[in-house]
C-alpha cells in the first residue's frame, strides 16, 4: 500500500495491490471522492503534485508511471518508468519497484529505476536522463572473474536520492564494485562494493562530482542514507556502521 496527503485540501491519496480499482482518493473525513483502476496492478508509490492539482501514481507490475488530475484520477499522460525491469530465470519480467519524487521548484518529477535517473516536467515531457548503464554492466578488472562471475553483471547500484533545498542540485546515493575480497565467516571471495555518492546539476541531470574517499569495504550496495535538511549548506551521509 501506498499514501500520500494533501495538508492544503485534506484529501489523501491510497495506492493498492487490486487488480481492480487500485487507486483511490479520500477527503478529509474519509470519504471516497474517486477511484481507478491502472494497469497492470500494484500502485507502490503515489504523490500529489503541482498544488494538489495533479496527481502522480506507479505501478511495480508493468512499470507505468501515471499523470493524473487531481479532481477526478482521470489519466492524462503515462510512460515507461523503467528501462530494466527485475527479472526471473525462467518467469521472465516480475514485479519492478521505482522511486518518484517531485521537485517543485523546478516543476520536476524525478523517477529512480534501476538503470539511471530520470527526470520529467509536470506534464511528463522527458527533460534528461542520468544514464547509469554504461557502469552497470562494465566488469571491473580487479573483480574476481571466474566462479561467482554473473552472466549480466551488475556493477553499480542506484540507492536513494536527495533534492538541496533550493532544488537545483539532486544527491545520489551510489555504489560500485571495486574489486573482490573474502567476507567475513565466508570461503571464498565476494564482491567488494563502495559508496560513491553524486551530486548532479537538477537543471540538466549532468554529473557535477563524484566522492572516491570510501573505502570499498561493503559486500553489498546498501546501507548508507542521504539528507539535505531545508536550511542547510551541508549534505548528511548516515553510514551502514
Amino acid at each position: 500500500m501506498s499514501l500520500d496527503y494533501d495538508q492544503a485540501s485534506g484529501r489523501t491519496l491510497v495506492g493498492t495491490f487490486g487488480y481492480g480499482e487500485n487507486l483511490f482518493c479520500l477527503d478529509a473525513g474519509g470519504q471516497l471522492l474517486w477511484k481507478v483502476y491502472l494497469p497492470e496492478h500494484e500502485v507502490h508509490a503515489v504523490r500529489w503534485y503541482d498544488e494538489g492539482k495533479r496527481a502522480v501514481a506507479a505501478t511495480a507490475r508493468g512499470w507505468w508511471v501515471f499523470l493524473l488530475a487531481g479532481d477526478s484520477g482521470k489519466v492524462l499522460r503515462k510512460f515507461r518508468g523503467v528501462e530494466w525491469p527485475e527479472m526471473h530465470y525462467s518467469e521472465g519480467a516480475v514485479r519492478t519497484p521505482f522511486t518518484l519524487q517531485i521537485n517543485p521548484a523546478l516543476r520536476q518529477i524525478i523517477v529512480a529505476s534501476r538503470s539511471g535517473l530520470l527526470a520529467v516536467d509536470y506534464e511528463g515531457n522527458r527533460l534528461w536522463f542520468h544514464d547509469l548503464a554504461p557502469e552497470i554492466v562494465t566488469i571491473p578488472q580487479s573483480a574476481e572473474q571466474s566462479g561467482v562471475a554473473p552472466a549480466f553483471p551488475i556493477s553499480a547500484s542506484l540507492g536513494n536520492f536527495a533534492f538541496s533545498p533550493d532544488g537545483k542540485r539532486i544527491a545520489l546515493e551510489f555504489y560500485r564494485i571495486m574489486g573482490s575480497a573474502v567476507a567475513p565467516g565466508a570461503l571464498r571471495l565476494e564482491d567488494a562494493w563502495a559508496f560513491r555518492p553524486r551530486l548532479l546539476d537538477a537543471g540538466q541531470g549532468n554529473l557535477l562530482l563524484e566522492n572516491s574517499e570510501c573505502p570499498a569495504d561493503q559486500f553489498s550496495p546498501s546501507g548508507w542514507r542521504v539528507r539535505w535538511p531545508e536550511n542547510a549548506d551541508c549534505l548528511l551521509y548516515t553510514s551502514p556502521s
